[in-house]
């Protein structure tokens, strides 16, 4: 008997476990062989299972492949959640717009770079203006890391315990406003608290548009 569960269907649909296998691939610049060898589960299997032929893998199958890619079970079985939001907020609206991306420079202004990003219509909900800013500082990983580019409302200060995005010295960064007997701070994942006097609060968060990892081809 296989070790896969097929399923019938003559003419499959793209699955979650498929999809996904198909993404941790073409990130890691993986071949079916590849991963065939470093998994032990056979070429064809796995093909099955790309192309929809094979919806659920059996456990020990399931772990073997996840195993080989160093990824836990969720990654196969669960989909990408920033692909699924993304999805929800085009179909919420049926559209995209352009925003302009900026670079925040002192005193809370902000600098137009000559580059626009794509964002969901709904984004716009409740807000007269939307911004994108490029994170260069860290301490917010792994909510926010160096590289993401985050929209922002620069009209809408941010209220306790709310992220929000900062320029830091000469850093762009994000950080959690936690406001404390009338005296507010700025807070990273760590733990750290960022000195006010040296912070100026350019928006409010609302959405981490980030990108799927790069992954360097095995030698």
């Amino acid at each position: 008997m296989s070790s896969l569960a097929r399923r019938s269907d003559p003419d499959p649909k793209p699955t979650v476990v498929g999809t996904r296998l198909k993404a941790l691939l073409a990130q890691r610049g993986w071949s079916i062989r590849t991963l065939a060898a470093k998994s032990g589960i056979s070429p064809s299997q796995i093909s099955l299972v790309l192309r929809g032929h094979i919806s659920y893998p059996r456990i020990s199958t399931l772990q073997q492949l996840c195993s080989a890619l160093g990824v836990s079970e969720s990654a196969l079985i669960t989909p990408d959640q920033s692909t699924v939001r993304h999805q929800a907020d085009l179909q919420a609206r049926q559209g995209v717009t352009t925003v302009p991306v900026v670079r925040l420079v002192a005193d809370g202004r902000h600098v137009e770079t000559g580059h626009t990003c794509a964002v969901a219509l709904s984004h716009l909900q409740g807000h007269e203006r939307l911004l994108v800013a490029v994170v260069n500082g860290g301490g917010m990983a792994p909510h926010v890391m160096v590289g993401d580019r985050i929209l922002f409302d620069p009209d809408r200060s941010g209220s306790n315990e709310q992220m929000v995005l900062l320029l830091h010295g000469a850093a762009t960064l994000a950080a959690w406003r936690v406001e404390r007997e009338g005296r507010i701070s700025y807070w990273l994942a760590d733990g750290s608290r960022l000195d006010p006097e040296q912070t100026t609060e350019a928006g409010v968060a609302l959405y981490i548009m980030r990108s799927p990892p790069a992954y360097r081809t095995p030698a």
